[in-house]
């Protein structure tokens, strides 16, 4: 459905219809959601899935600006959750880039660094608790959440989460101290 308003009924942006079929659905006994914005909001949606993190948040950001995303994670760190990421060096250091905030904050639980590699780290992951991965185009930006065609898959399945662990630690791990 949303393939077909942007290349055939030349709708983008928030102003296509929110009809995307099946956002949430069980695909082999693995539950999965599938959303599609700017029409409907996902922001708000990776929020409330971050705040509902009990013990690890691990991410990977090409663009991190998103104050909804950015709070929850916050306040996950603050009460004890362990957050680590890393963020693409170009535009880490605005002043609209969580990168600034979180790196300047002195908390044990809390350790963020930008990437290592001279390209782009164009990655946009979060995974919960090492058993749900979030992932798709969407960066964590306000234009990604009120302008642009974005998407996100949120899988809930420890296996398939597995994956995107092993490249995190290979991201953390190149991008050092």
């Amino acid at each position: 459905a949303e393939m077909d308003e942007m290349y055939d009924g030349r709708q983008f942006g928030p102003s296509s219809s929110d009809n995307t079929p099946n956002e949430q659905l069980t695909i082999q006994g693995v539950s999965v959601e599938n959303y599609f914005g700017s029409e409907k909001e996902i922001a708000p949606i990776i929020a409330r899935a971050v705040a509902r993190s009990q013990s690890e948040i691990l991410f990977l950001a090409f663009s991190y600006t998103d104050d909804q995303v950015g709070e929850a994670m916050l306040g996950r760190a603050e009460a004890g959750v362990t957050v680590r990421g890393v963020f693409e060096t170009t535009g880490s250091d605005t002043s609209y880039s969580y990168y600034p905030v979180m790196n300047a904050l002195n908390m044990t639980n809390l350790a963020v660094r930008t990437d290592g590699n001279p390209r782009i780290m164009h990655h946009k992951v979060i995974i919960i608790d090492r058993s749900t991965v979030i992932f798709g185009s969407f960066n964590f930006s306000d234009s990604a959440n009120s302008r642009n065609d974005e998407n996100i898959v949120i899988v809930h399945d420890p296996t398939f989460t597995s994956y995107f662990i092993e490249e995190f630690e290979t991201v953390w791990e190149e991008a050092g101290s």
